[in-house]
């Protein structure tokens, strides 16, 4: 039952739903993103991240605004107030 109510969250509460390759550029940030701050010795800037995944800005900007939605808290948690970035 847990399950069906996890997957149930997961396909239908996001209201904005993001093209499928903002979705995937989005998957792409985070690794990115550590391994340019790695290599910069700086937290990276959006056209770094174009850059080093050779996209469009534009692109870039819209799914680091796309995944700021996917915030949600755990249905496990007892206060309700963990926080998980997907």
């Amino acid at each position: 039952m847990i399950g069906e109510i996890r997957h149930h969250l997961r396909d239908y509460t996001c209201t904005d739903p993001i093209q499928r390759r903002l979705e995937e550029i989005r998957q792409t940030i985070a690794p990115a993103i550590d391994t340019l701050t790695l290599r910069l010795g700086h937290i990276p800037t959006a056209t770094e991240i174009a850059e080093e995944l050779y996209v469009d800005l534009l692109e870039v900007t819209q799914a680091l605004i796309a995944r700021t939605g996917y915030q949600t808290s755990s249905i496990d948690s007892a206060s309700g107030n963990h926080i998980a970035w997907h």
